[in-house]
């Protein structure tokens, strides 16, 4: 018998924000100037994907960037390089425990500027604190538009980021969404589905082009171009209610 949706999830970063954050912060420790922190963080990032990464690198291009030596990407958690021969950690406060580092009186301005909506990464050179570095995005637009028109459909609307708690409920405030699922790893998002569904309902992914979950999991055949940059808002309030009307089976 088909079961009825009754929940869309929304990933936060390039579908209900822009996906193009802008730096905005630096705050530095044990000696490093905002310049060296900015330059160091960026040369790690330039092999990044992510759109924080990307910011960083934007908002420190005329430092004189180089390129990093080695680099690795933990899984949700940051980016691990050698830069210039040093160490260099950008990343969760996870990634700094995994590696000994510690927060250095960092917490405070940690918590600060998640309040303010910003997403602050945590850097480390040659295993001592360094700073923080944050970037903003900006709330898409059409999103408040979309998420009336959902909840007009009678659809719970729920949010799930790997940002921390803090920054992800300063976002869903602006949106008026209630529901947030925060601090939750890629590999770890298909799970939080699972569990929605277990409640009793029918839950439907709406993912960027950087989050791929298993085929059932997702919501219509959307194209990477699609996806991202612009994502099609009246398309997926379109299908959505056409799924609702109908019902939806499951895997």
């Amino acid at each position: 018998m088909p079961r009825r949706l009754t929940t869309v999830v929304l990933d936060k970063t390039g579908t209900l924000t822009k996906g193009e954050p802008r730096l905005t912060d630096v705050v530095v420790r044990n000696g490093f100037s905002e310049d060296d922190l900015l330059r160091l963080a960026a040369s790690a990032e330039r092999g990044s994907e992510h759109p924080l990464g990307e910011a960083i690198v934007a908002g420190a291009r005329h430092l004189g960037l180089a390129g990093p030596e080695a680099f690795d990407v933990p899984t949700g958690r940051g980016v691990v390089a050698t830069v210039e021969g040093r160490s260099v950690l950008v990343g969760s406060r996870g990634l700094m425990r995994d590696h000994g580092v510690s927060e250095d009186g960092l917490a405070l301005q940690l918590e600060q500027l998640s309040g303010e909506g910003k997403m602050s990464v945590l850097v480390a050179g040659d295993g001592e604190p360094a700073g923080i570095v944050a970037v903003a995005d900006t709330v898409r637009e059409e999103a408040g538009e979309a998420f009336d028109a959902l909840k007009k459909m009678g659809l719970d609307v729920a949010m799930i980021t790997g940002d921390n708690e803090i920054g992800a409920r300063a976002v869903a405030r602006e949106l008026g969404i209630d529901r947030v699922l925060a601090e939750v790893l890629p590999d770890g998002k298909s799970g939080e589905i699972k569990k929605l569904q277990s409640e009793g309902g029918w839950s439907r992914w709406s993912e960027t082009a950087s989050t791929t979950p298993p085929r059932w999991l997702r919501p219509t055949s959307v194209s990477p171009s699609e996806r991202a940059p612009t994502w099609p808002w009246r398309l997926l309030t379109s299908r959505l209610s056409r799924a609702t009307c109908a019902g939806s089976g499951g895997p």
